[in-house]
């Protein structure tokens, strides 16, 4: 056991060390990701709609003393509409901050909510759980039936190449039942 957590505890440190400093360039590897995504109902009927929590960490010193962002992409499938306006950081003392995605509406009926958060939208974010630092919520609406169909998401230091027609790489995955 104090192996494990001397093996774990080595390679975060690795990992927080890691920069680029080239030219004094101020990028860095910020240990941006998304840990859970979860429905408030994991089986809905069409028209019917239902909250998607997405909890996900930063490197607070990029986003509070930089002015980076944090990028957060949500994958939608084609039996899932998202509910315009909806989207928002959860806050400490219910100071909710509204966040609005670029959304990315791809040929085959996919949609991807690309949100760029920085220190405006976190600021008051409230950490969900001991991993993550703020909670996304939004809501979305089943609009076609599927017997389980996946929702993708996952959370990077930058906007990357999250594109319709490109590999979307999710770290967390969640599942959803249209009847």
């Amino acid at each position: 056991m104090r192996t494990q957590f001397f093996v774990s505890l080595l390679i975060v440190s690795s990992l927080i060390g890691c920069s680029n400093d080239d030219d004094n360039n101020n990028d860095s590897f910020t240990l941006a990701g998304v840990q859970e995504v979860v429905f408030e109902t994991p089986s809905i009927e069409v028209g019917q709609e239902t909250v998607l929590a997405v909890s996900f960490s930063f490197n607070e010193q990029d986003i509070f003393t930089g002015e980076d962002s944090v990028f957060v992409a949500v994958k939608l499938p084609k039996e899932l509409s998202y509910h315009n306006g909806s989207a928002e950081i959860d806050g400490a003392f219910n100071d909710d901050n509204k966040v609005i995605p670029q959304i990315l509406r791809c040929n085959d009926g996919q949609n991807i909510l690309v949100f760029d958060l920085d220190s405006n939208d976190l600021e008051n974010a409230a950490p969900p759980n001991l991993i993550s630092d703020a909670l996304l919520t939004l809501t979305v609406k089943g609009i076609l039936p599927a017997q389980a169909t996946a929702v993708d998401a996952r959370a990077d230091d930058s906007e990357g190449s999250v594109f319709c027609n490109s590999t979307f790489i999710p770290q967390e995955v969640a599942f959803i039942s249209i009847q």
